[in-house]
């Protein structure tokens, strides 16, 4: 092979990685393998409310699932039988107001309301235990939006921050280390006040299992950091990948002290939900041109893209469990838990 020819090789190999680079960064990957959705219905003694998230600890099934005057509902796989209601609908003791947030750290479950900014925990060994002791945080600040335990004591939030993000110590809720910055992949972002931003950027979480890594997703970004620094030196996570989903554009409203910010038509579907594993990051979006429709799309932790899973079906938020067993609430057509191969 002649100098000339290995030139043109290189060449022609540098023209593709640019191509797909710039597929990626537009949220057109380039997924080589592609499924349709095969699931199994999972049996479960009541009609489902409104299913907002799913956490799944070992055997145990936590659904944020508002129906009545209960928020979250803990099902047993084994038995297929619920538990108990681990949080009620009110202001009184072990009660609080939906929406709500779950998350689970280490050691505990924790619990959101996000109207009053209460902040509630359980331990994980108790879920199924006759006696059950909730925890509440107390002085919380009345910021946060959605939030993620990165540890048992360090919780991060999105909200009406000075920045993108908060990190709390539950121990020390007073003080608050704020870091990161809003995507502007949008036209003039970067002069939109910060308040319309936190409507439109709402975040969803999920962490590495093992590793000291999140992943954060607003309606069209992802976004991954490496937080050890902060475990060790109490130093900024660091910002490893930031990635667009989609195309969006919205419009914002800010007046009189309030601040609303919408979605405009031209924008295509949002993520849904985000979870993740040792492996993998699962994003659920609609599907382009059939927002009804689901594509589940899978992503190593540097956000190579591995696998999309497609459906007919309208899917609002999934989780993962052992074995890369997924369970999800879908829409078929009345809403309804599955589980399937995620892997």
């Amino acid at each position: 092979m002649n100098s000339i020819t290995l030139y043109k090789i290189i060449l022609i190999i540098g023209i593709i990685t640019l191509f797909f680079q710039c597929e990626s960064e537009n949220g057109k990957d380039e997924f080589h393998s592609i499924e349709t959705l095969n699931y199994e219905e999972v049996s479960y003694p009541n009609d489902l409310g409104q299913t907002h998230q799913l956490i799944i600890e070992n055997n145990i099934l936590l659904l944020n699932d508002f129906h009545g005057d209960s928020l979250i509902n803990v099902f047993d796989l084994q038995t297929s039988s619920i538990i108990r209601r681990l949080v009620g609908m009110g202001n009184g003791p072990n009660e609080l107001k939906s929406p709500i947030d779950i998350q689970k750290s280490e050691n505990y479950i924790y619990i959101y309301g996000r109207p009053l900014f209460t902040l509630l925990r359980v331990k994980k060994e108790n879920l199924d235990k006759s006696q059950l002791n909730v925890e509440k945080i107390p002085q919380l600040p009345s910021r946060g939006d959605r939030m993620l335990p990165l540890s048992d004591s360090i919780i991060i939030f999105s909200g009406m921050w000075g920045k993108r993000y908060a990190l709390i110590n539950v121990n020390d809720p007073t003080n608050i280390f704020e870091f990161g910055d809003y995507p502007d992949f949008m036209e003039g972002e970067k002069d939109i006040p910060i308040e319309a931003k936190v409507m439109f950027h709402q975040s969803k979480f999920a962490k590495h299992p093992k590793e000291s890594l999140f992943v954060s997703c607003s309606n069209y970004t992802i976004e991954i950091y490496d937080y050890n620094n902060y475990n060790r030196n109490d130093e900024e996570p660091i910002l490893k990948e930031r990635k667009l989903m989609g195309e969006y554009d919205f419009s914002f409203i800010n007046g009189g002290g309030n601040v609303a910010a919408s979605q405009n038509k031209k924008s295509t579907p949002r993520i849904r939900a985000v979870t993740a594993s040792n492996k993998y990051i699962y994003v659920v979006m609609g599907k382009e041109g059939a927002d009804r429709e689901t594509e589940i799309k899978i992503f190593d932790w540097k956000m190579n893209p591995i696998k999309k899973i497609i459906s007919d079906k309208y899917i609002m938020t999934m989780t993962i469990g052992d074995m890369n067993t997924a369970f999800a609430i879908i829409q078929d057509p009345e809403d309804m838990i599955i589980k399937f191969k995620a892997d």
